[in-house]
């Protein structure tokens, strides 16, 4: 008497079913990548809409908005990339985030062009406008 395997049947080696299939495909991907993140992104902009109603605009409030950006990316990227990927995010870590992020490369550039006398800082406007710069660089380099 045969028996029907094709309710318990596990699937074989180099063969994965269709939901796997679709799951790992690149557009797929694209598009839980890009709409987890997107949606993560206009909570934050909620939040940071009702936190300034609370603090104010200033700069506690920008600093308050870097901060959760950054989080909320990073929170992002770790899930789906172990969701999807089924690995953990080993490029976020203390010790892949500057060989990825390539600081060294940028801190030796810089400091060459100092030394050769190209670069020089010759003054700062306002601490605030510095503070949106690095805001700014921050999220937009880590997002």
């Amino acid at each position: 008497m045969d028996r029907d395997n094709s309710v318990n049947r596990e699937a074989a080696p180099g063969q994965t079913g269709w939901l796997d299939r679709l799951i790992r495909s690149p557009l797929t991907r694209l598009l839980l990548f890009g709409g987890g993140i997107v949606a993560l992104l206009l909570h934050l902009q909620w939040l940071s809409g009702v936190l300034a109603q609370g603090l104010g605009v200033g700069w506690l409030s920008g600093l308050i908005d870097v901060v959760l950006a950054i989080l909320a990316v990073h929170f992002a990227y770790r899930g789906i990339t172990r969701l999807l990927k089924r690995r953990t995010a080993t490029e976020l870590s203390l010790s892949g985030a500057p060989r990825e992020t390539g600081v060294g490369l940028l801190t030796v550039t810089v400091g060459l062009i100092a030394v050769l006398g190209y670069y020089q800082v010759e003054g700062i406007g306002s601490w605030a406008a510095l503070a949106t710069g690095l805001g700014i660089a921050a999220t937009s380099g880590y997002t």
